[in-house]
């Protein structure tokens, strides 16, 4: 059961975990923990790690922690009451007591003149300060931090790997590996990218890896005897009879894009009329149930027809025997990925030990090694005396090895403390790096010190009642048994700012009508449903753009949230059809934007400015702007082409005297206002 957080009376001993979703104050009442470390528990800033998972966000917290220490002084030196009733929950006492005051007021003012030595960090700064200061007890006594050479060694690693597995020796799975990486660099490549050598199978033991081949190969004897039993008997030919014969009588669509097309058919054919031993599973597909099943057409269920009797027995068995081969598959590919894991890993340790260098993320694994190592109790102890206090932000985005570390150096000492903030929501993105189960076993480990943020400071009242409503009435919303909803609430202190918008519905479900034809309803297309919905959008946008200008209010901001960056074209290019500007991001080159070609134009008459189409061409961008009849005018007219010629000549001036960023720069500024009308 989760309780409130009180940020002033929260005990500062044990390990607690706290959910916080976005906009519930989170990095506010961290900072008021803080507060209460160096003032309650008389810590130094060295004795505090506040950790956060990126730079930005550390330089973010540093920020905040710094200007409430700034606001804490200032807190005590005021003989009038403050307007911030959180600080005075926990400073208010030592205003009424001068030598208390003076006490605390010195303690805070000796944090912040030493707050350059704060340990607020990401978790990977932090593990390698601490191999550092405990660099004998942890084995390392010199290390160098190089991760590029770190990345090429693994590089060298794979492609040892896959020589002997792949091509001297090759592995039962090296078909589906072949699928999955074409090249040892492409194997490397995702062992690089996610980091510390964590792939999905990481979780998977290599006992566990082998047997689960076992138990795969069992089944799929199993389905494979079966099938060879019916092939004996004469069933699967039979079959494939009943099934030519529904798919010439069109009780089965046969379209040739279907499972039932034409050529998948003839394969079938081929497969079923060699060696019942040698199985191709995926030649097999038309005589799979869930092929058959999805091809049933609207005649057969007006006839009333239904699977022969030899027909349904076969697709019963080929279904099975599909699943177990895809099973099979799934667990050799898991095998071979669980052995290049292990493979490279050892490699890489002993290349580390012998090189005195770590990568980026041998931080995390060194001192996780040595903090479950000979002497791991000493170093334990040694880091909790220092750190006995640790804060850690966006837990949700922490790993096993990660919590292992915090955990094992909260437990060596008996009055540490261990806070760890986090929204469980975000932990199941594991694309993200989210790990639902380390989050799970991290409130197992909190037992009954788990709590809650509920006031929502950034959204609107009505639109935190919607979302409650709409997730408090599922049983299961996020799908996983030990995440649930907790429902937020608009914080009573805040006052409600009076909403201009005419409609009162925070939340709306848009439902699309049907599709109209010259024959009555039928299916929308997906090109009709895609302008249809974009159309709507644009539509209310400017619905609200209207109503805020009658009403005197400035521009809201508008978010339209897409699943491609394909839709975010098309949605950028219906608002601009409806004159209404947006800014949109997209992950594709930059290079390939319309700005960019109108840029590379500018750039070539800048390069050769006596060229007359490279001069034109760039007069006719969005940056200069000339109209056809200013072009032709230019043609016709010596004193206006001349003219033209040296606004080009200015500017390559600029260029050459300032560089092309200055010219680039003035001639944007020339065109700003009419391109950000138009945009």
């Amino acid at each position: 059961m989760m309780s409130p957080l009180d940020a002033a009376t929260l005990a500062l001993t044990g390990q607690h975990l706290i959910e916080a979703s976005a906009g519930t104050g989170k990095t506010h009442n961290i900072s008021l923990l803080y507060l209460r470390l160096l003032l309650e528990r008389q810590f130094s800033v060295r004795q505090i790690a506040v950790v956060t998972f990126s730079d930005a966000a550390t330089r973010e917290l540093r920020g905040r922690l710094r200007r409430q220490l700034v606001e804490a002084i200032a807190f005590l030196d005021e003989s009038e009451t403050s307007n911030r009733p959180d600080l005075g929950a926990i400073l208010g006492r030592y205003r009424t007591d001068t030598a208390a005051c003076a006490r605390a007021r010195t303690a805070l003012q000796a944090a912040l003149v030493g707050f350059d030595e704060a340990r607020i960090s990401t978790l990977h700064s932090l593990c390698r300060q601490l191999l550092a200061e405990h660099a004998f007890d942890t084995g390392l006594p010199f290390f160098e931090l190089d991760d590029s050479a770190g990345k090429e060694v693994t590089r060298e690693f794979v492609r040892d790997f896959w020589r002997r597995h792949v091509i001297l020796e090759p592995d039962q799975a090296v078909a589906d590996v072949l699928q999955r990486w074409k090249t040892p660099n492409d194997l490397a490549a995702e062992l690089i990218r996610s980091q510390t050598l964590v792939l999905p199978i990481e979780r998977i033991d290599p006992a566990d890896a082998e047997g689960w081949v076992k138990k795969e190969r069992k089944t799929y004897a199993t389905a494979l005897k079966r099938w060879r039993n019916l092939h004996a008997k004469g069933t699967v030919a039979e079959a494939l009879k009943q099934l030519q014969q529904a798919i010439t009588t069109k009780y089965l669509n046969a379209a040739s894009d279907s499972p039932l097309g034409r050529s998948r058919v003839q394969r079938c054919l081929a497969a079923c009329a060699g060696e019942p031993g040698q199985v191709d599973a995926d030649a097999l597909t038309p005589l799979r149930s869930s092929s058959i099943e999805a091809q049933i057409s609207k005649n057969a269920e007006k006839a009333g027809w239904t699977l022969p009797a030899e027909l349904a027995e076969v697709a019963s068995v080929v279904e099975s025997l599909a699943l177990a081969d895809e099973g099979l598959r799934l667990a050799l590919l898991a095998r071979f990925t669980r052995a290049a894991i292990d493979f490279v890993r050892e490699r890489l340790g002993e290349y580390r030990k012998r090189a005195r260098c770590l990568g980026f993320d041998d931080l995390i694994g060194q001192l996780h090694a040595s903090l479950h190592g000979d002497s791991a109790t000493h170093l334990a102890e040694a880091i909790a005396s220092e750190v006995p206090a640790l804060l850690v932000d966006e837990f949700q985005d922490t790993d096993t090895l990660q919590y292992a570390i915090l955990h094992r150096i909260h437990k060596a000492r008996m009055d540490a403390v261990l806070l760890l903030i986090g929204d469980p929501k975000q932990a199941i993105y594991r694309f993200r790096g989210g790990d639902i189960y380390t989050y799970h076993a991290a409130a197992r480990d909190a037992g009954s010190n788990l709590h809650t943020l509920r006031d929502n400071w950034r959204s609107d009242a009505r639109l935190i009642e919607a979302v409650n409503a709409v997730f408090g009435s599922v049983t299961d919303p996020f799908m996983v048994d030990f995440i649930g909803f907790q429902p937020a609430q608009y914080p009573p202190t805040k006052d409600k700012p009076e909403s201009w918008l005419q409609s009162n519905s925070p939340l709306t479900l848009w439902r699309l009508p049907d599709c109209v034809g010259d024959k009555g309803p039928k299916a929308w297309t997906v090109a009709q449903f895609s302008a249809r919905i974009l159309g709507e959008v644009a539509a209310s946008i400017s619905a609200l753009l209207r109503e805020a200008e009658q009403k005197q209010q400035p521009p809201p901001s508008i978010a339209v949230l897409v699943q491609t960056n394909r839709q975010a074209e098309q949605a950028a290019q219906v608002l601009g059809d409806w004159n209404i500007a947006c800014d949109h991001v997209s992950t594709e080159s930059v290079f390939l934007s319309q700005q960019a070609s109108e840029l590379e134009y500018l750039l070539a008459a800048l390069d050769a400015p006596t060229d007359a189409a490279r001069v034109r061409a760039a007069l006719a961008t969005d940056l200069l702007d000339r109209s056809l009849d200013d072009l032709l005018a230019s043609r016709d007219d010596l004193t206006h082409w001349e003219a033209e010629l040296a606004l080009i000549a200015r500017l390559r001036q600029r260029w050459i005297a300032d560089g092309p960023y200055a010219a680039l720069s003035a001639c944007v500024r020339q065109a700003a206002a009419r391109l950000l009308s138009r945009w």
